[in-house]
């Protein structure tokens, strides 16, 4: 007999606490780096593309979870069994790419927010010798990967929720705080917000804009919210109704409506802050202007907020990610995998179970080591690379989400509406036109 849903108080606290966790993990090192370097590069002029990444990522994750409510299983089962085993290797290859790549910009981050955190108030604005800095950084980054790996395998999911929780209420009220002490003309935002501007008269105006609209809300990290779910005992089973639409939908909300309070929160105290080419000085500069025009503390306000925004990340994509390489394992070793007409799989793969696995301790190892040489890298580059990486998942994910959630046969009543379907449409379209155009470019220099 199916259980007594959950009462609205409840539903509304555990939403708001499943959405912060989810908005920590797509926050954190890119929206901190993306919209504080575009913010230091244009300005305000991007804000728009916080709000409709934000917006975008919404919608796609709505329709990632929808089909696991609908089934029973995590999206990435639905498209190995659905879209048949092509789906599966590219998704891995693509995988084994992007984990690099999210691997170094976070520890960048958290090395660059460190760093800055450690460097005296007064040398805020010139920043550190170059070669000390670098070391320094490999260190710092390695250290929070190798705490944050430490914390991810011996705490379980309810202690990791808590610990993210806190850092997210942190991060936002401290940054949110931070802008709002910098008076920010509120027409030239509202402009910002509602004017779509791109700034075409820089030569790498559009790679920004596609890094920062791609990265702005998190991008494989999407999918985590799905094994949460799991963890929360709120996908369907037998014998067990599944969760009303009106909670996943609340949890989103919540997520992606701090991630826009965030990344515009950041985009205004780092508005035209001069850095340096690499952006390597990017979180002391922003700390040395608030400093001058708000007063000793804001510097300090900022940076801690940063260092919690960018930790809860590495938190967050170090305790999901290898999950994933986890069940991607689990479902090529199975046998049923292989046969796209399946209704059901065999084997339906618990997130507690692979988190347990071999496969999932051997992938948090390798993540919270490799991706260490990217530090060495010059720091806008790895965000701006990992920006424009991270868009390319939205391209794939629109397009399964037409494929697999259109077809009433496998998800009954929660079959994406008609202006689902064209929404998905353009996304699927504006995002490819958007990467196409920018390896236009690229090859035409």
């Amino acid at each position: 007999m199916p259980k007594k849903p959950p009462s609205n108080v409840w539903i509304m606290v555990r939403s708001a606490s499943l959405g912060l966790l989810v908005a920590a993990t797509g926050v954190g090192g890119s929206d901190v780096s993306l919209a504080a370097l575009t913010g230091s590069r244009f300005g305000v002029m991007l804000m728009w593309a916080i709000v409709a990444g934000a917006f975008v990522k919404y919608v796609l994750n709505e329709g990632l979870v929808r089909w696991q409510v609908a089934t029973g299983q995590t999206f990435l089962e639905g498209a190995c069994h659905r879209l048949g085993p092509a789906a599966r290797v590219v998704f891995l290859v693509y995988l084994l790419i992007w984990t690099f790549a999210v691997g170094a910009s976070v520890m960048s981050a958290c090395a660059g927010v460190a760093s800055a955190m450690i460097t005296p108030a007064g040398e805020w604005a010139g920043g550190a010798p170059a070669e000390t800095s670098q070391w320094v950084k490999v260190l710092l980054g390695l250290g929070h990967s190798i705490l944050a790996a430490t914390l991810v395998l011996s705490g379980g999911y309810g202690e990791f929720k808590r610990v993210m929780g806190v850092l997210t209420v942190v991060m936002v009220v401290l940054v949110v705080v931070a802008a709002g002490l910098t008076r920010p003309d509120l027409g030239v935002l509202a402009g910002a917000l509602f004017v779509p501007r791109i700034p075409l008269d820089d030569a790498q105006g559009v790679q920004w804009t596609i890094a920062l609209f791609g990265g702005v809300g998190g991008t494989v990290t999407m999918l985590a919210y799905g094994y949460w779910m799991r963890e929360e005992g709120r996908s369907a089973r037998e014998n067990v109704s599944p969760p009303g639409t009106r909670s996943y939908r609340t949890d989103l909300a919540v997520a992606y409506i701090v991630t826009a309070a965030f990344g515009i929160a950041l985009k205004i105290v780092s508005a035209n802050v001069p850095v340096s080419a690499s952006g390597a000085n990017l979180f002391q500069a922003v700390a040395a202007r608030l400093q001058e025009t708000i007063g000793p503390a804001a510097g300090w306000v900022y940076l801690a907020g940063a260092w919690c925004a960018v930790w809860a990340c590495m938190l967050g994509v170090w305790q999901f990610v290898p999950m994933l390489f986890a069940e991607l394992i689990a479902l090529g070793r199975d046998q049923s995998a292989q046969g796209v007409t399946q209704r059901e799989p065999t084997r339906p793969a618990g997130s507690t179970s692979l988190s347990r696995s071999g496969v999932y301790r051997a992938a948090l190892v390798a993540l919270a080591t490799l991706p260490a040489v990217g530090v060495w890298f010059d720091f806008a580059l790895v965000q701006r690379a990992f920006g424009i990486l991270g868009s390319m998942v939205i391209p794939m994910m629109a397009l399964a989400l037409l494929l697999m959630n259109s077809r009433r046969a496998w998800v009954g009543q929660y079959a994406n509406h008609v202006v689902t379907n064209v929404f998905l449409i353009i996304v699927f379209l504006l995002s490819i036109a958007g990467v196409v155009v920018e390896f236009a470019r690229l090859l035409a220099r």
